[in-house]
């Protein structure tokens, strides 16, 4: 069991290299959850569907970023420790329900003792409506008896150039904050940011 978690871990780093996007970008009904990413991770490295949940503890959130944008965490971990090889894995997307294209900008991080061989996307990316794009992912490894994590991400959005399909377009929209906000410290998200910086009306470009 641990050798195999060692592999699903490694296996998820590779959905966010860290110079490019992340993404299946097959159009689809509804955009996958971090979840269903992981499982889809899990199934790929030989874990039968039908066992994943009696096998692995799942927990995350959703956050509404506005657009039918949302920044989904999902943390998976084996339900049976064998030893301190034993891992789990953590993911963050940002996932597009809505009907238009959008650039994103993650700044991110994972803290704790169970974070190994982190992953963050430093790109912006764009993000299809239906599609979900991969932006922190980790192996997470058991400390002592415990698993200690914590994921933050502040995100910012904006509108994707019309007719876009190329990640690398979306610096020609980027809200004029963007680089001041990426220096900035911590991990308040853009729209915050910029409502502290723009006269009203003005930061309604980033999300």
């Amino acid at each position: 069991m641990a050798r195999v978690m060692m592999g699903l871990a490694l296996g998820l780093l590779a959905l966010v290299p860290a110079a490019s996007p992340v993404a299946a970008q097959a159009q689809q009904a509804a955009p996958q959850t971090a979840k269903e990413v992981l499982v889809n991770v899990l199934v790929s490295r030989g874990m039968v569907k039908s066992d994943i949940d009696q096998l692995m503890a799942f927990a995350g959130r959703e956050l509404d970023l506005g657009w039918g944008l949302g920044l989904d965490q999902a943390f998976a971990v084996p339900l049976v420790v064998f030893d301190e090889n034993s891992t789990g894995l953590a993911l963050a997307v940002v996932r597009n329900a809505g009907d238009a294209p959008a650039c994103v900008r993650v700044k991110g991080d994972m803290r704790g003792e169970s974070v190994f061989e982190e992953a963050v996307s430093t790109e912006d990316v764009l993000v299809m409506p239906g599609n979900t794009v991969s932006v922190i992912g980790s192996g997470l490894r058991i400390v002592g008896e415990d698993w200690d994590v914590q994921m933050d991400a502040g995100v910012a959005i904006w509108q994707a150039p019309v007719g876009t399909t190329d990640a690398a377009l979306c610096r020609t929209t980027a809200p004029a904050l963007l680089a001041s906000w990426l220096a900035e410290p911590g991990f308040e998200h853009f729209a915050d940011f910029a409502k502290k910086r723009m006269p009203a009306g003005d930061a309604a470009s980033g999300g």
